[in-house]
This record gives C-alpha cells, sequence and structure tokens, in this order.
C-alpha cells in the first residue's frame, strides 16, 4: 500500500513538474510569412473587395501651428465612395460636418453659419486650414482599412526585408520615375504599419502610422492612426468600428 502511494505520488509530482515546465515556456514568435509581388497585389486587391465600407466613432486630437492642439470627439462613415465626418463637442453640438463624395469636399461649419465647396486638389488649402482634420492621404487610408491601393498609373516595386516588406509606389514622369509612396508591411499577416508620402522632387510630404488592428467583420481595421504633414500632426482613436453591407 504504501508503496502505490509512493508511485502515485512520484507520478503526481512529475505531472506537475510538467505542466510547471509548460507556464514558463515563452510563446513561440508568430510566424514570418513569405510572399511575392503578385502574390501581395492579389492579396490585398481581395482585401479591398471584401471591405465595402464602415461606419464608426472616435477621438481625434490634432496639433498643427495654425491651430494649436484640439481634442474632439467624431463620427465617421464611408460608404459607396462617400465619406462623411462628424466632429461634435462633448455635449453634443456639432463642431464641423465634412463630406468627400468623388472629385467634390464640402465643409460645413455651423458656428460660423457657412460652408466651403472645394475639390480634392483643393482640400489642403480650403479644408485644412478650417478645421484640424489631417491630409486627405490620412483619409483615403482610413477608409481602404489602411490597405494599399496600388492602381495604375501607380507602378509598385517590393523590398522584402528580415522584419518587414517595403513596397514602394512609383509614377512614370518623362524621362524618370518619381516615388510616391513607401509603404512599411509586417510580415505575419501583411498588415501595414507605416506610410511615407513624398513630392514630386523627392521630398517627404508626409507620414502615416497604423496600429491597435482589430477585427472589423472579415476585415482587420487599424483602430490608432497618426499622421504627420505640414507641420500638423493627428491621432485617431477610434472607439468602436463596425462594418455596413448596405445603408438603409
Amino acid at each position: 500500500m504504501v508503496r502505490s502511494w509512493f508511485r502515485l505520488a512520484l507520478v503526481m509530482l512529475l505531472f506537475v513538474s510538467g505542466c510547471a515546465k509548460k507556464e514558463i515556456r515563452p510563446v513561440d514568435e508568430a510566424v514570418k510569412k513569405d510572399a511575392s509581388l503578385e502574390e501581395l497585389l492579389t492579396l490585398y486587391q481581395l482585401r479591398r473587395q471584401e471591405w465595402s465600407g464602415f461606419k464608426g466613432l472616435l477621438e481625434i486630437t490634432a496639433d498643427s501651428e495654425r491651430q494649436g492642439r484640439h481634442t474632439f470627439q467624431a463620427s465617421w462613415v464611408h460608404w459607396n465612395g462617400e465619406t462623411r465626418i462628424r466632429g461634435f463637442n462633448l455635449l453634443g453640438g456639432t463642431l464641423f460636418e465634412l463630406r468627400l463624395a468623388g472629385p467634390r469636399v464640402t465643409l460645413h461649419l455651423p458656428s460660423e453659419q457657412r460652408t466651403i465647396e472645394a475639390t480634392r486638389e483643393e482640400f489642403e488649402e480650403e479644408v485644412r486650414t478650417a478645421i484640424p482634420i489631417g491630409s486627405l492621404a490620412l483619409i483615403d487610408w482610413v477608409n481602404r482599412s489602411a490597405v494599399p491601393d496600388p492602381a495604375p498609373p501607380s507602378l509598385p516595386a517590393l523590398e522584402k526585408g528580415e522584419d518587414r516588406f517595403i513596397l514602394y509606389l512609383l509614377r512614370a514622369l518623362p524621362g524618370k520615375a518619381v516615388l510616391e509612396e513607401k509603404i512599411g508591411i509586417e510580415r505575419t499577416a501583411f498588415r501595414v504599419e507605416r506610410v511615407e508620402r513624398f513630392d514630386v522632387m523627392g521630398e517627404r510630404s508626409g507620414r502615416l502610422l497604423f496600429g491597435d488592428y482589430r477585427k472589423v467583420g472579415r476585415q482587420a481595421f487599424p483602430f490608432e492612426v497618426r499622421g504627420e504633414s505640414e507641420g500638423e500632426k493627428v491621432t485617431l482613436r477610434f472607439r468602436e468600428v463596425s462594418p455596413i453591407a448596405s445603408m438603409e
């Protein structure tokens, strides 16, 4: 009987010891994946096709040389090629309503009782001087759930590093190719972490950082977005995001 209890105790000791070893074993790192340029572009095309639109609530913090530092709440709806962003104060009052539809941009400022009509090309001059919303590129990237869109006339090129890929988007000009965007992509789920934008002279004109990816429908969405351009810094922190299949 004593021997039986001894054997049982020994077995339990070995079992507990094995469990303890399993508990302190470090978690395996996420597997790094490989892909060709063609495979990567195909993956992003599928992700864009699966993403019909979204609506969300967020906090926007903007720090600019022209307007100082501001933090406000906002709602964001993007569907069927149209974007509506409404900024409001803590009491729910509307600070602004921004609408982008095709080449047209409309900004309504209730407190000033005025409406600004502009084109996308006039966005920087007309809209950013009125509200601290960040760049048009930031809005476009958020609308796509931070999925690259290397559509013509952009020319894509891929550089493979140990920890990340870099996707270059170039534009052909007479006698040369100009870099438009440099996109940093992590190698586990091929999510975009960083975008650097360049002007026609090759100077960096802005930077976007994406993080805190969470599942929204079938897509991963960055709940934190940071943008820097022309002396302005903007941080978007989404609290709620849900996909849109159709609008009522």
